[in-house]
């Protein structure tokens, strides 16, 4: 007899087949009643043969099973931990995603509020460019209103002056005629006391002329009056004068407020175009970087597709071979259904985390529009600006050129005035001239018709006529004295004028000082507002910075998300690979697992100790590796495979073929009684023991 070890399978084909109706024999018929084995034993070896050659090619595919699914475990186990480290990842990224969202959002507020700021600045720049506008106007008008207003100024001090000398001169030759009258009529009272009856005749005719001189002298009295009217007239003008200087100094503190608000409005625009272009800068360079994050994104998300595409695919290839691998074992199909379900999690938060980018690349395509309307509205207001700033610009010019031809205006008006005024004058030297050289006449015939009215009286009336000769004077000297208190007045009233205008004068000094004061103030106001600008500015360059800092860091999580992408792709592949492996190491138990479903008939000739001899041989060569040690499952809810003892080289030859139990289908054969067949070693035994007694 063969040794176990060592010796090769000897197959035994029968020289004289059984006849067909033997074969066709129920199986209840062809068995013992008493031991269970066939009469047929050798159909029924080569049964076994079959079965055996069937269970050696499924322990071929069944070796190293244990070393395999321990390492699968291992390798599940870390593939669990790694996939609880992508799900706190896929956590941190959220919250990531959460937080740029709200700095887009903030981003977008900003815009928001930088477009309301420079809606407000152009406000503010029209109305201080109408403001400037009305101020030039009503600066224009009192340029046009302040040199007739200086004419008319100089042409009553020069007329006020006339006026007196007039007066003065009247004086003179009023007195030189009361004079020459005076001795005049000493003569004629010492030579013509003999014409006094001639005299008296041309009394008469002297009263009749004195009634004449006296209508003349009422004359005379309305002229003063209009004279004195024309005063009052003069003092009304010079009072309004005064009110409009006073109007003119209130407009020209006007002037100076609106001249200071438009410098500022101007250095506030200047301020706000320059801002605008660093704007227009900064928002050239963040499109460009949004564009070339736009195309780095695209790229990566036809990479992360064509890779999403690949692992579902493959996916499904492994979902299949795992449907297969559960029906055969539903341990391994719960722990399969729980990584199914931890992948499919994995898919809905990849598929959440592409409708999050697709979502930031809708904002960022919104957002790049809104940049491309604002730049476009910036335009057209700046194009505005620049007309506006051109019709100014020729409004101001026609404007100029027409205050340039005011001056040659001004003066052939001053030119027609004075003319007309030395022509007035003129008329009213002759005037004064002819009254005074017909009242000298009147009072001339006056006084030869009182010479001759007292010639003709007598010589008492002499004492008449110097009495009336004296109150004639009398009425000489206050009409005299009048005349010098009316020139008094008259040079009370001229330099009371001439002081009003020069505290008018210093009063206009010190306007103009303190005007210079407020435009140093302003300058000083100006100069603070600039630096208040600079600063603002500053802190705009300083937003910049940390906006250009945060889009750095942005991009670096979106670099840190780009290599964790990787990493999960990389994991999941991994997993695929790990299924693959786990669906070959299932095979390979399978067949390890058919190998122990050994017959439980026992074996009566040579031939089945040979055809034993390999697989008792394998399983010997496999007891080492797989020992129940090593295909213990890690997690402790894994089955272990029992192997058989080591059987014996020989068996004793006294064990008979009664002890076995076999059928003729390797089915355990009904024994009779109590007898019951006992396990896989027992069965084994009984096979040994046939064989060793054959």
């Amino acid at each position: 007899m063969a040794n176990n070890d060592g010796e090769k399978f000897e197959y035994h084909t029968p020289e004289h087949p059984l006849p067909e109706e033997i074969q066709k024999m129920e199986r209840g018929e062809t068995v013992c009643k008493f031991c269970g084995v066939s009469y047929l034993i050798h159909r029924e070896i080569k049964a076994l043969e079959d079965k055996l050659t069937a269970t050696q090619k499924e322990l071929e595919r069944y070796k190293g099973c244990d070393e395999k699914e321990r390492l699968m475990r291992q390798e599940l186990k870390v593939v669990q931990d790694k996939f609880e480290e992508q799900k706190q990842t896929i956590e941190a990224k959220d919250a990531i995603l959460s937080k740029l969202k709200q700095q887009v959002s903030d981003k977008e507020e900003n815009i928001n509020r930088l477009k309301s700021s420079s809606k407000e600045l152009e406000e503010r720049l029209g109305k201080s460019i109408q403001d400037g506008e009305k101020c030039r106007l009503q600066l224009n008008s009192l340029r046009q209103s302040l040199p007739p207003l200086i004419l008319t100024l100089q042409q009553q001090k020069s007329s006020l002056q006339n006026i007196q000398t007039f007066v003065e001169h009247r004086d003179r030759i009023t007195k030189e005629e009361f004079a020459r009258i005076k001795t005049a009529v000493h003569k004629i009272c010492s030579a013509e006391l003999s014409e006094t009856q001639k005299s008296k005749t041309k009394v008469t005719e002297l009263e009749k002329e004195n009634q004449v001189l006296q209508g003349k002298l009422a004359e005379l009295t309305d002229t003063v009056t209009n004279y004195k009217s024309q005063q009052d007239k003069l003092k009304t003008e010079h009072d309004q004068a005064a009110i409009l200087l006073q109007e003119r100094d209130a407009l020209q503190k006007e002037f100076t407020n609106l001249k200071n608000q438009y410098e500022k409005s101007v250095t506030e625009c200047r301020a706000v175009t320059f801002q605008a272009e660093q704007y227009k800068e900064q928002l050239r360079a963040k499109s460009q970087e949004v564009e070339n994050t736009i195309a780095q994104q695209r790229k990566r998300d036809q990479t992360a597709e064509s890779n999403v595409t690949r692992l579902t695919r493959e996916l499904k290839a492994a979902e299949a071979q795992l449907a297969m691998s559960e029906k055969e074992r539903d341990a391994l199909i719960k722990r399969f259904d729980e990584q199914r379900r931890t992948e499919q999690e994995i898919k809905n938060k990849a598929s959440a985390t592409e409708n999050k980018t697709e979502e930031m690349k809708t904002a960022l395509y919104r957002t790049q529009e809104e940049l491309m309307a604002l730049k476009a509205e910036r335009e057209s207001m700046i194009l505005s600006h620049q007309n506006r700033i051109e019709q100014l610009k020729d409004s101001f010019r026609r404007k100029i050129q027409d205050s340039e031809q005011w001056p040659e205006k001004l003066e052939e008006a001053l030119r027609s005035e004075r003319q007309k005024h030395a022509a007035e004058i003129r008329l009213l030297e002759e005037k004064l001239k002819e009254n005074f050289v017909m009242e000298m006449q009147i009072e001339k015939e006056k006084h030869q018709e009182l010479v001759e009215k007292y010639v003709r009286e007598n010589k008492n009336s002499e004492s008449k006529v110097q009495s009336e000769l004296t109150m004639l004077g009398s009425k000489h000297k206050a009409e005299m004295v009048e005349v010098q208190r009316q020139l008094r007045e008259c040079r009370a009233n001229s330099t009371h004028m001439e002081n009003s205008l020069r505290e008018e004068i210093g009063n206009l000094k010190t306007i103009i000082a303190e005007l210079e004061e407020r435009l140093g103030k302003v300058d000083f106001e100006s100069d603070e507002v600039v630096l208040k600008l600079k600063g603002d500015l500053r802190g705009k360059d300083q937003m910049m910075e940390e906006l250009r800092s945060e889009v750095s860091s942005l991009e670096q999580q979106l670099a840190n998300a780009k290599e964790d992408n990787d990493l999960l792709q990389d994991t999941v592949r991994r997993e695929c690979e790990e299924r693959f492996e786990l669906t070959e190491a299932l095979s390979a138990l399978k067949e390890e697992l058919l190998q122990y479903k050994k017959p439980a008939t026992g074996y009566g000739q040579s031939q089945r100790a040979a055809s034993l001899s390999p697989g008792v041989s394998v399983a010997r060569q496999d007891s080492p590796k797989d020992s129940p040690g090593q295909r213990s499952n890690s997690a402790g809810n894994s089955y272990s495979v029992p192997h058989p003892p080591p059987q014996p080289a020989s068996l004793p030859s006294y064990m008979s073929s009664t002890s076995t139990t076999m059928g003729f289908d390797g089915d355990r054969a009904k024994t009779p009684g109590k007898f019951k067949g006992g396990n896989v070693a027992d069965i084994r035994k009984r096979i040994a023991a046939t064989m060793g007694r054959k």
